[in-house]
């Protein structure tokens, strides 16, 4: 394998603590219920402008008037510009070990998310992630995201790397039909949000560490 592709929220970093508090922040500015914390990780891993809308909805594909989305948006991008950067959940455990491995054995690191691209470089700079990346594409660096391969595809590109020898590795169905459409090898982060029973996996990992032997075949 030549290249490695990770998902951010979910896979990488437990980001949904920082998320939760700015979704909160937001409903409060306009007076409706807030998130609990286990309602609010149900909704990451679509997009910001998903998330905001199952928030407003409570319900997965659920349609706020336009008025109140637009509104809401606003305050959402306002309040998680700060709270991106609280750095409440940070990055898995065996993250930065992991990472290193695979980049001292030549394997080329992506990171592919569906988080706007304000707030990709925050996130991974305050989880300490911000220096293994040789391609990062976020949910608004082109016109599709994830489920669409595109950004997969992006990301290979920039590390100059077949789809067919790269692993991506995610929590969400998204992450699993990307890499299906990609011509990706899929490995399942069992850990995550939405990690159990993703299909198709090549391999399931249940904690970060369990990525070397996975990608690398080291035991």
């Amino acid at each position: 394998m030549k290249a490695a592709l990770f998902d951010l929220d979910g896979t990488l970093a437990d980001t949904a603590p920082d998320t939760n508090a700015a979704a909160n922040a937001m409903l409060r500015d306009l007076a409706l219920p807030e998130l609990p914390p286990a309602e609010a990780k149900k909704y990451i891993g679509d997009g910001m402008n998903r998330f905001v809308k199952r928030a407003l909805t409570r319900q997965r594909r659920g349609e706020p008037p336009p008025e109140l989305l637009a509104r809401a948006l606003a305050r959402m991008e306002f309040h998680y510009r700060r709270e991106c950067e609280v750095n409440r959940g940070g990055a898995y455990e065996g993250v930065c070990e992991t990472l290193a491995a695979l980049k001292k054995l030549g394997v080329r690191l992506g990171c592919v998310t569906n988080k706007p691209k304000q707030f990709t470089p925050r996130v991974l700079k305050a989880c300490g992630l911000d220096s293994f990346f040789g391609a990062v594409v976020s949910g608004d660096s082109l016109p599709q995201k994830k489920p669409d391969p595109a950004p997969l595809r992006e990301a290979c590109r920039q590390l100059d790397a077949a789809c067919a020898e790269t692993w991506m590795v995610g929590d969400s169905p998204a992450d699993a039909k990307a890499a299906a459409a990609a011509g990706c090898f899929f490995a399942a982060a069992a850990y995550g949000y939405h990690g159990e029973n993703l299909h198709p996996a090549a391999r399931v990992v249940y904690n970060f560490a369990e990525v070397l032997s996975a990608i690398s075949g080291i035991k």
